[in-house]
């Protein structure tokens, strides 16, 4: 099948090449109607740029260029993972974000198995060779030091998330700290006002990312942010294990908590065990909803966009032949947006509801610490 050339896409839409080129970068100068019109027709005839012509292209306006043109990706995965990334939901959904952005840049994405030795892992970086891969893509891991001693200084690569602990690389992951705010607001509008925080300490989510401690982040994000729209909150109710028995409704009574916020879908069984209506005693919100369970109020926390922000940013690796840990480490935080369910309910008021459209916001680059 013949390429759809940019000459081609120029002629159809009655432009100069240079105009289509600038149109499907984006570029500011080309009139916003006229980016879309081109953007359509392009679209309509199947055009997808060409990686090795890119790279030509970025050695032309002197950036440094890959020693050769990329045109395959990587999904990088650990052979003795405690669970399989297939079967992980949030994981799953990076993957296919990652796949339909690479796509749509002319990049295929293939996965590769690395086992834990040494040999295993110059085994893979020889399999990612023979087929041309200098570009990858790491999901979450369980073991935080597993890929130790693998040849970093000659891949470009970005990883999701925190749980790999080294290399320190290029990392792309859901904003904890706005996700807390944009929920807490949204169970706001909904009339709640004493809204309590549920974390548990021994969760596997808190295993993988104690490097970080995500629990401190999302406690300190809940404390400021329910002090700013209530007034002072309850206490962050922390528990080795789920929340259930005597304890937990003693807390709830005592600080009067009309709404709770959890960190893990697996408490749910428990709450409803000790006999507390959900919603009509108390509303529940996920820190992270499943997008296609529409049981649960939640945040959604746009896994498909964390997946299609990590292939612009090593692609921007790539095009500037950036291998190994970066100078600069750059953390990619990508929003999400509140989803209603069956767990909460309207208190009261004719607020407005807020829009379940998902925005994104890039972190600045920060020297490492």
């Amino acid at each position: 099948m013949q390429r759809i050339t940019l000459k081609a896409v120029a002629k159809a839409a009655g432009v100069h090449p240079s105009t289509v080129s600038l149109a499907l970068r984006n570029q500011a100068r080309i009139p916003a109607a006229t980016r879309k019109r081109i953007a359509a027709i392009a679209l309509k005839m199947g055009y997808q740029p060409d990686p090795f012509l890119a790279a030509l292209n970025a050695y032309r306006i002197n950036l440094t260029a890959p020693q050769r043109a990329v045109a395959t990706l990587g999904w990088l995965v650990f052979r003795d993972d405690d669970i399989p990334w297939q079967s992980v939901g949030f994981v799953s959904r990076y993957y296919e974000g990652a796949r339909q952005r690479a796509r749509e840049l002319g990049f295929a994405l293939d996965t590769v198995v690395a086992d834990s030795s040494a040999v295993g892992q110059a085994h893979a970086a020889r399999v990612l060779k023979a087929r041309g891969i200098r570009g990858l893509m790491l999901p979450p891991v369980s073991h935080g030091s597993v890929f130790k001693e693998f040849p970093w200084d000659q891949f470009s690569a970005v990883s999701f998330g925190y749980s790999l602990a080294k290399p320190n690389l290029t990392r792309v992951t859901f904003d904890h700290v706005s996700g807390m705010t944009h929920m807490l607001m949204a169970m706001a509008q909904l009339g709640y006002r004493k809204i309590g925080l549920h974390m548990t300490t021994d969760s596997d989510a808190t295993e993988r990312t104690k490097q970080v401690q995500i629990p401190r982040v999302l406690e300190g994000a809940y404390l400021s942010e329910h002090a700013r729209l209530f007034g002072p909150p309850p206490p962050v109710f922390y528990e080795s294990g789920i929340p259930s028995g005597e304890k937990f409704r003693q807390w709830i009574k005592e600080h009067q908590v009309d709404a709770l916020i959890l960190h893990g879908v697996h408490a749910m069984q428990d709450i409803q065990n000790s006999g507390i209506a959900i919603p009509g005693r108390l509303g529940v919100a996920l820190c992270m909803r499943d997008p296609e369970d529409e049981t649960f109020a939640g945040i959604d926390q746009n896994d498909h966009g964390v997946g299609r922000q990590a292939v612009d940013a090593l692609d921007g690796l790539l095009r500037h032949n950036i291998l190994g840990e970066p100078d600069e480490c750059v953390r990619i935080l990508v929003s999400g947006c509140w989803r209603t369910g069956k767990s909460v309910r309207c208190m009261g008021g004719n607020r407005p509801r807020l829009k379940d459209k998902p925005t994104r916001r890039r972190a600045l680059s920060k020297r490492p610490t």
